[in-house]
């Protein structure tokens, strides 16, 4: 079966943080159901090593994560918790694979609690490598602060969200 994200990337579903935890689901799915996993062009794609940009195929089967993601394309709806989440939406893809599904798209945000992750957590790590470019760039900028053999803290305040959204 091929897994596929076509909406990876796409502003409505996020910025590179919640784009991040969508391809860390990709992965799992990979590690548990050996599924190929394949995304168009997204920010990742450009900072990260990646194999799995390809082209998309056309798929009968689209699976919405969320109810607010339905569209007249799809064809389920996963209906699980966040509690037990990834492990009831891995359930529902591997059905599709035993039920012969050959490309399949999903779409959801796939913000688990990372415990939930940690089982898949050496598969994540592998399939995001930073790419030798992105890292080329980060060791210019670096080598221009001049901070050779000192500690570098980075602070990623999310202020927008609070205010949208509350502590």
């Amino acid at each position: 079966m091929i897994l596929q994200m076509p909406y990876l990337g796409v502003p409505t579903m996020g910025r590179l943080g919640n784009q991040l935890f969508c391809y860390m689901f990709l992965q799992t799915a990979k590690a548990t159901l050996g599924v190929e996993v394949r995304t168009g062009k997204w920010l990742g794609s450009v900072l990260l090593d990646l194999s799995t940009l390809a082209d998309l195929l056309p798929s009968s089967i689209e699976v919405a994560f969320e109810p607010n993601l339905v569209t007249e394309k799809t064809s389920h709806v996963a209906k699980s918790d966040r509690t037990d989440g990834l492990k009831n939406d891995l359930e529902l893809l591997r059905r599709l694979a035993l039920a012969s599904a050959e490309v399949v798209n999903v779409a959801g945000h796939f913000q688990y609690h990372t415990a939930q992750l940690q089982p898949y957590r050496t598969a994540i790590l592998q399939a995001m490598q930073v790419s030798a470019e992105t890292q080329r760039i980060r060791d210019a900028y670096l080598n221009a602060l001049h901070i050779e053999n000192r500690s570098l803290i980075c602070i990623h305040i999310r202020r927008g969200d609070y205010l949208l959204y509350g502590p």
